[in-house]
């Protein structure tokens, strides 16, 4: 299936970019630094699951389960490092390291929802960098 081919190219993609980076944190640091390069990037359009998702997940509930486990496949995955991290890093700070996984996502996918209208790549790329502040004023780096 197209959405599964798609996803599985994006979760290699982010593997890739961070093959070899041991420190969790740093290996999230590194997923965002690439997604800021993308959104930079004028020949990326958005995320095909993050459109499926929007446009036809009423009336195909198969493509939105689908949909589903992409995304949260992709949030469990940045949450559990952040997890790993927070033991690593911050283990005495109060905060739900898992969730940030899904608040990457969410901003990520609400980001290229605002691209389509307005084409500022750049406050795209922007939110993301303003994340990764976030991320390293509650991990001290």
């Amino acid at each position: 299936m197209l959405l599964g081919r798609f996803s599985q190219r994006q979760e290699e993609r982010f593997v890739k970019s961070c093959c070899g980076v041991d420190d969790p944190l740093e290996r999230v640091y590194c997923w965002i630094d690439l997604a800021v390069e993308g959104f930079r990037n004028p020949d990326m359009k958005g995320c095909l699951v993050g459109t499926f998702a929007q446009e036809i997940s009423e009336t195909h509930p198969e493509l939105c389960k689908v949909c589903q486990c992409a995304f949260e496949g992709f949030a469990t995955s940045v949450g559990q490092d952040l997890l790993a991290a927070k033991a690593l890093h911050a283990p005495q700070a109060e905060f739900d390291a898992a969730s940030l996984g899904n608040y990457f996502l969410s901003i990520a996918q609400g980001s290229m929802l605002v691209l389509r209208t307005t084409g500022d790549r750049a406050a795209m790329a922007g939110n993301l960098i303003h994340f990764k502040q976030y991320l390293q004023s509650l991990y001290g780096r």
